[in-house]
């Protein structure tokens, strides 16, 4: 299309095409970068980006969906910082305290050692119920 008018614009000085039919190659120009324009803003609303850094812990759709801008595709979690929670029996709830220090091992075999933030208020009840039918080996 750029090389159409720009010949074009070239015989134009000559009288060899009309003002006309150069508008109209202009016009259809500049349809044609415009439309350019669009597809390179519809490829960039393509791409998915979430509030912030984290991990997909569920995808909602599928590769190949059609969805709205704005409608939710994932679930993503931020593990930075990460709350771990802890069970301690009942008799020794009272020998906790906020900001001391608690040890935990991971699944992994690391240990990490955090500041205690939250001392919950209840129990929790599907572990007590677990607790209390395990037999001692």
């Amino acid at each position: 299309m750029r090389i159409e008018y720009e010949g074009g614009r070239k015989v134009a000085k000559y009288g060899l095409i009309s003002g006309t039919k150069l508008a109209t190659t202009r016009a259809r120009l500049v349809t044609a970068d415009a439309q350019i324009q669009r597809a390179a803003i519809e490829q960039a609303r393509t791409q998915v980006r979430g509030p912030f850094a984290g991990l997909v812990e569920k995808a909602q759709v599928e590769v190949g969906d059609f969805l709205q801008p704005g409608t939710a595709c994932a679930t993503i979690i931020d593990l930075d910082p990460m709350m771990r929670a802890g069970r301690v029996a009942e008799r020794n709830v009272q020998k906790l305290k906020l900001a001391a220090t608690a040890h935990r091992v991971l699944i992994e075999g690391t240990e990490v050692q955090r500041k205690l933030t939250v001392i919950a208020q209840q129990s929790d009840t599907a572990a007590s119920a677990a607790e209390s039918t395990a037999s001692p080996t």
